[in-house]
């Protein structure tokens, strides 16, 4: 009878935690003692979430009936947040994220530790929650390994552009924190690390972030007993969707830092958290919990907000923009090439959208750009820069290399190009009603040059096959292509930040950032690093002290 009573609950309210349960039948008249012992001798069609239990052992609970419905996960999710767990903040995260990030980014987001002594460990939380289908393993071209909400939380479809073009957004915001933080002296110059720059996250204590370096102001530096000065840590994490986030991204960070204090010995921490927008109550609580609480705007000024704005926007829908709003790659390129790397990151994607205008304007067609396809032969999957179809009778396939002119096309790329890319590409359209009896074209185009040994590969296989055609263009091709075009503006463009630009007039002999970095400095010359103190190396800093 008393497993009925917890049944008929369930059934009507729907799936709860386990203290639910027991606060309910205390309020039909039951004790405490006696309330849990009938919640947990419940059998029957009362089912308990397996491979999650919330704190002080309260399991989720539901009627077989509501199993996987839209009343469970959605009582699922909310018993998560109620429940003060770990799991929430990684959910929460996700969500205002898009729903989606790259899996060695997920340790950053979840707001849990590596692994921290009494915690649940981020990569624990991320397989309980792939265990019960909340989060899931993707693989996603272009970006590889992801972590996406399961299909049941959120159904929308991913749209790969965005989310390639949130990650290079966030790419290039975390060069601008950099060089901020970098001119500003809030990190040591040399030693600031950012997500992806390496296949370990940036880390401070026991947690993963953006952004992490150094500090050596003086409101953050202690002293050891042989006075050597032990800085502390600028921690950054940065969410770009162009949407507001919310306070569950707010309280994963925060959360992160309410773990590190618990750390003994752990350095002083100034967190910054970057968002284009928050909403009311997620930027009310940063705040309130000693945040700095920052938008590219507040930070960099209106234009730099405005370009990745902009960037995001544009490659979100690159095709279309290519077609009919050229300037905007202009307007990307004048907004944000001033930041340090960022050139270097923006050249490959708008050189592909650079190469759509110019190919629909010179030589008529449809474009798509940055399309996936599959080899239903062998399941193998590959991208075309830009697709342009014309009359259903051919097609054109542009491979895009957008380089500085000093770095030159090898025979390695080509080789990848030839052998699997294009073979790829050529039987899916051989398979697809729409391109089949389609005449293929491929091209590689590129705004340097090909080494020899590239070029003359290029040259005997296009001799030597007949089943489609192979073509290329250099840099001077590529520029004397876009002159065809009435309106100038692709070709001084292309002059700027692709044939013009400071890396192409480097001396071979040098390594790029080095020489880079003899240039400017605080508008100083600076020859050498030995004439500025760059003495404070993020690995001295005595990391076990600081990581348990």
């Amino acid at each position: 009878m008393a497993g009925n009573d917890v049944e008929k609950i369930l059934l009507t309210q729907g799936p709860c935690l386990t203290s639910q349960l027991c606060k309910i039948l205390e309020a039909k008249g039951l004790s405490s003692a006696a309330a849990r012992q009938q919640v947990s001798r419940a059998k029957g069609k009362v089912k308990r979430l397996d491979g999650l239990i919330f704190p002080h052992r309260v399991r989720f609970a539901y009627h077989e009936s509501h199993y996987n419905s839209a009343k469970y996960w959605s009582a699922l999710l909310n018993s998560l947040s109620t429940a003060a767990s770990a799991y929430a903040p990684a959910i929460h995260a996700l969500i205002n994220r898009g729903g989606i990030v790259p899996q060695q980014y997920f340790d950053i987001i979840s707001g849990s530790p590596i692994l921290q002594k009494g915690q649940i460990a981020s990569q624990t939380v991320l397989e309980r929650l792939s265990h019960i289908g909340i989060l899931k393993k993707i693989d996603v071209d272009g970006v590889g390994s992801c972590i996406r909400l399961g299909e049941r939380i959120s159904d929308d479809v991913i749209k790969l552009h965005w989310f390639r073009s949130r990650l290079l957004t966030e790419k290039i915001l975390l060069l601008a924190v950099k060089d901020w933080a970098k001119k500003l002296g809030i990190a040591s110059y040399d030693k600031i690390q950012l997500r992806g720059d390496s296949p370990n996250n940036p880390k401070v204590g026991t947690f993963s972030w953006d952004l992490a370096g150094p500090c050596y102001l003086s409101p953050m530096v202690s002293y050891d007993k042989n006075s050597k000065p032990r800085p502390g840590f600028l921690v950054c994490d940065v969410i770009v969707t162009g949407e507001p986030i919310g306070r569950g991204a707010v309280e994963a960070f925060v959360r992160k830092l309410n773990m590190l204090k618990q750390l003994k010995n752990i350095s002083a921490v100034l967190p910054v958290l970057i968002a284009d927008q928050y909403d009311i109550e997620a930027f009310k609580y940063g705040r309130s919990r000693g945040i700095i609480m920052g938008t590219p705007g507040t930070l960099f000024g209106k234009d730099v907000a405005k370009g990745l704005d902009t960037l995001l926007k544009v490659l979100s829908n690159a095709a279309a923009v290519a077609a009919s709003k050229p300037g905007a790659v202009i307007e990307i390129f004048s907004k944000l090439a001033a930041i340090e790397g960022a050139a270097m990151n923006l050249r490959g994607p708008l050189f592909e959208m650079i190469v759509g205008h110019c190919v629909k304007k010179n030589d008529e067609g449809s474009i798509d750009i940055g399309k996936i396809v599959t080899n239903p032969d062998n399941g193998q999957k590959a991208e075309i820069d830009v697709l342009r179809t014309r009359e259903n009778q051919e097609v054109w396939c542009y491979e895009c290399k957008g380089y500085h002119a000093g770095n030159k096309v090898k025979l390695a790329e080509v080789e990848k190009w030839l052998k699997t890319k294009i073979p790829n590409i050529s039987s899916y359209m051989k398979q697809h009603d729409y391109y089949r009896n389609s005449k293929l074209h491929f091209e590689f185009w590129t705004t340097s040059s090909f080494d020899d040994d590239a070029l003359t590969l290029l040259q005997t296989t296009s001799e030597k096959t007949k089943r489609y055609s192979i073509g290329w263009k250099d840099g001077k091709a590529v520029r004397h292509y876009a002159a065809q075009i009435k309106s100038n503006s692709m070709v001084s463009t292309l002059d700027e930040h692709y044939f013009n630009h400071p890396l192409t007039k480097l001396n071979k002999k040098h390594d790029g950032q080095a020489v880079l970095d003899n240039i400017m400095f605080n508008d100083e010359i600076v020859t050498t690093e030995s004439e500025i103190d760059f003495n404070f190396v993020f690995e001295d800093t005595a990391e076990d002290e600081y990581i348990q």
